[in-house]
């Protein structure tokens, strides 16, 4: 099976019409997504156990995403330099961090 770089596993996910960008409004739907995925209770805030698996799965997402990058599964795709392959993780970084901000 083929290992993608954490940018592109972002912009897969997260790219809802396809093209290949993540745009601001694809991100707020998938960030919405997210919420309404955790908010069992349907009451439209996080409650504190809820809040709780919410963040266990962060977790478990950046660990999964820097054990995946320390053992060099890149995919390919440069992580510093110029080109798609430089601003792909620089850019699924602004929205994991707009993302979870605004959750806390």
């Amino acid at each position: 099976m083929a290992q993608t770089s954490p940018g592109a596993n972002f912009v897969l996910n997260w790219d809802l019409d396809g093209d290949g960008a993540v745009t601001l409004a694809e991100a707020q739907t998938r960030r919405d997504d997210l919420f309404t995925s955790f908010d069992a209770d349907e009451d439209g805030f996080l409650a504190p156990d809820e809040y709780a698996a919410f963040d266990a799965m962060r977790a478990a997402d950046q660990d999964g995403m820097q054990a995946e990058m320390a053992a060099g599964s890149g995919g390919g795709q440069s992580h510093s330099g110029s080109g798609a392959g430089a601003l792909l993780p620089k850019a699924a970084a602004k929205v994991r961090s707009a993302m979870f901000d605004t959750c806390h």
